[in-house]
């Protein structure tokens, strides 16, 4: 040490430069903050598609069971009453196998109403219900 850089005695000379830490950047931060906010934004776009509200909905109101069919009545809401939508409606034995499907078709109109469609089967089936509906391609 030169004599200019000399310390009073008792004092602690300051640490080399490699072992400092540099203060943190607001750079970083930001930088930080915006790729979790991206990653929030997509986790919620993935759980609204996955779990939002359904564009078609249809509630079986009532199913009447005979011997070789059975017809189901539904509720039907879509958010495009002006589309027109095709529902498959399937029969299950009691064994829970499915033994009658159809297709029903349900033209443009309110967007809710209630339907009812008739599944053939071959032997006594147990219950009926909506398997899918959708819109029709246009």
């Amino acid at each position: 040490m030169s004599a200019s850089q000399q310390q009073p005695p008792g004092a602690v000379p300051p640490a080399p430069a490699s072992l400092t830490r540099p203060p943190p950047r607001r750079r970083n931060v930001w930088l930080l903050g915006g790729v979790v906010l991206l990653i929030s934004l997509g986790i919620a776009i993935v759980g609204y598609r996955n779990y939002g509200r359904h564009p078609i909905d249809a509630q079986v109101t009532a199913y009447h069971v005979t011997d070789r069919s059975v017809r189901v009545t539904f509720d039907l809401t879509r958010n495009h009453g002006d589309r027109p939508v095709t529902c498959v409606l399937r029969a299950l034995d009691r064994t829970g196998a499915v033994i009658g499907r159809t297709t029903l078709h349900v033209p443009a109109g309110s967007a809710e109403t209630s339907e009812r469609g008739t599944v053939r089967t071959p032997a006594r089936a147990v219950v009926g219900e909506v398997e899918s509906c959708s819109y029709d391609a246009r």
